[in-house]
């Protein structure tokens, strides 16, 4: 992550959102494996601490995030790391909540993971920019 000396002020608490597998209760770790593991949460936070004026909240889950929040707790930014389950739109779902709270978040926005995730959309704008793209049915 790119900070300049403007954010630098600005951003001092950031919560590093994430889920795994357990959050879902999902043991099959072949046909599931976008998730975080727990060591790779501490790692960014290791990481991100060691530029020396952010803390970092690791929480797990957009559930448990949005228990902090309602508890009273504010943050600078969120870095969302959430992968989502069980929908079409699973990894736009934790983005939308950020925006319709106004909560600032590091990452792709609602729609662009959304339609990131519908590849027959994805192709359509493709084909509308001209962009190349592997010609499949």
């Amino acid at each position: 992550m790119v900070v300049t000396r403007k954010c630098e002020n600005l951003i001092k608490k950031i919560a590093f959102v994430y889920d795994n597998q357990n959050t879902y209760g999902v043991e099959d770790k072949m046909n599931y494996s976008d998730f975080c593991y727990d060591d790779e949460a501490q790692y960014f936070k290791k990481s991100l601490e060691s530029l020396g004026h952010y803390e970092v909240n690791v929480i797990c889950g957009v559930k448990n995030f949005f228990e902090v929040y309602n508890g009273g707790e504010r943050f600078d930014m969120v870095f969302n790391k959430c992968e989502g389950f069980g929908s079409r739109n699973r990894e736009g779902i934790f983005p939308a909540l950020l925006e319709y709270y106004n909560i600032p978040y590091v990452g792709t926005d609602a729609y662009g993971l959304s339609l990131s995730l519908n590849k027959f959309h994805t192709k359509l704008i493709a084909e509308h920019y001209k962009f190349p793209h592997l010609n499949t049915t």
